[in-house]
């Protein structure tokens, strides 16, 4: 969308066959027509592939993780003094919501609700006392609205023509009051 953007904004109206083929051929090249299973049987029916990539994903992301022994902690170093503690357990503050939401850019992927930050930067004026006291009770107490932490996840290829689940690198496109929540810890963090 930012390169389409970009283009549009150089060339304008002046090759709309242009454009509009590049877009079409972006999309071709993007489709999964087919996907190869383990036993090496080629699947071209989209709920057999999404299966293949949910089930794969899901043994992924949810191995057992074994105990931590303790033995192996008691020879880290600590590294956070109790300063630094107090840092990191300060109330946030009005300031690091504008911060977190103005450092996210502009035009970055929005996640299923549609809206890219520039919306809440363009509308801070109208947007900023509901939103900053939304974010904040959200992160003080702990506990994310329903539908914020709501994510669309996308398949990005790895290599051209990928035929196999493996070949592909999930991304996660997250809302922009959930961004501004992992901008602020991360930003709290550094």
């Amino acid at each position: 969308m930012q390169r389409a953007r970009a283009n549009w904004l150089k060339h304008g109206d002046r090759n709309t066959n242009f454009f509009h083929h590049f877009d079409s051929s972006q999309k071709k090249r993007n489709m999964v027509k087919g996907l190869v299973d383990d036993q090496g049987i080629r699947h071209e029916d989209i709920e057999t592939m999404c299966g293949m990539v949910k089930e794969y994903f899901g043994n992924l992301f949810t191995r057992e993780v074994q105990a931590v022994d303790d033995l192996v902690l008691n020879d880290v170093d600590k590294r956070v003094s109790a300063d630094m503690n107090q840092l990191l357990l300060a109330p946030f503050s009005r300031e690091e919501v504008k911060k977190a939401l103005f450092s996210i850019g502009d035009l970055k992927a929005p996640g299923p609700d549609g809206l890219h930050a520039v919306f809440f930067k363009r509308f801070w004026g109208m947007l900023e006392d509901d939103l900053i006291d939304e974010v904040l009770v959200a992160i003080q107490n702990a506990t994310i609205p329903t539908g914020w932490n709501d994510t669309t996840i996308v398949m990005i290829p790895k290599v051209d023509n990928p035929d196999k689940v493996t070949q592909f690198r999930p991304i996660s496109l997250c809302n922009v009051v959930y961004k501004i929540i992992s901008k602020m810890l991360s930003h709290r963090l550094k």
